[in-house]
């Protein structure tokens, strides 16, 4: 079977005269569950740029759906040189992978679905939108490209893969909010995030804060930035999202937690 894995995501803005001139570009982060799926293809972004050079809207013009929103959240983060002046340019993101299955690691073989207390309604929504036959391989990734198609089909379902490659799909846990201090005595694996070359050399420095939402058994099931500087905000939430917690109890049963996340840059003097 030729299997799909992702290569390269390459942005690109067509030389036309007059355009603005680009300091900083952002790549989007490659849909998990677009990677599962084998979706490649070019999403055409339109930016509306101010005069300091920011983007302030951007707004897809074509491309698939499912890398839509990636392509557009990059586009933010992009910057211009300053003219002055509000100005317009077009940004063509190009998400391509890889056919090269020697080149992926391979967790095993997926051994189908298993659900619990989840209606059979939800689970006739479900079981067509998993792009995975049990005997298939899982390649790297492919756990946060499940649990990413099981909650765009509905957010009131968790899913998690077991140690022998099934796919469990249940309901969530009741949610609490903890507040941050808290939450961090938890934590039981923290990689730290690895410093972007470019705010390096920048000298950009400052804290990154995201709001998080942890699983009953301890794992980041989403992020989103509240505040923190562009350049040094992928780098927090591909730290983060590799973290893990011990599970918080209420009544002794398993909840998940929203809480808020500082993650800091210092560089040495």
């Amino acid at each position: 079977m030729n299997r799909f894995f992702p290569l390269l995501v390459v942005c690109s803005l067509p030389a036309l005269a007059g355009e603005p001139t680009v300091i900083h570009k952002a790549n989007p982060k490659y849909p998990p569950a677009a990677k599962l799926e084998r979706i490649e293809g070019v999403v055409t972004v339109a930016v509306e740029i101010d005069e300091r050079g920011l983007v302030t809207e951007a707004r897809v013009l074509g491309g698939p759906k499912e890398l839509r929103r990636a392509a557009e959240i990059a586009a933010l983060d992009w910057q211009y040189a300053a003219t002055g002046k509000p100005a317009a340019a077009n940004i063509d993101f190009n998400f391509t992978l890889q056919r090269d299955a020697a080149e992926a690691p391979s967790r095993g073989l997926f051994q189908g679905v298993e659900f619990t207390n989840v209606p059979p309604e939800a689970q006739a929504r479900l079981l067509p939108r998993v792009p995975l036959k049990e005997g298939d391989p899982l390649p790297a990734g492919a756990e946060d490209a499940l649990r990413q198609i099981v909650a765009d089909t509905d957010l009131k379902l968790l899913a998690y893969l077991t140690a022998g490659n099934k796919l469990m799909v249940e309901p969530r846990a009741q949610s609490i909010r903890v507040g941050g201090n808290v939450q961090a005595a938890k934590i039981e694996y923290q990689p730290r995030p690895s410093y972007p070359a470019e705010a390096k050399q920048a000298r950009i420095q400052g804290t990154v804060r995201l709001d998080a939402q942890i699983d009953q058994y301890g794992s980041v099931s989403r992020l989103e930035v509240i505040n923190g500087h562009p350049m040094l905000a992928p780098a927090a939430l591909a730290a983060v999202r590799q973290w893990r917690y011990q599970k918080t109890l209420l009544n002794g049963n398993p909840v998940e937690v929203a809480t808020q996340i500082d993650v800091n840059f210092t560089l040495a003097p």
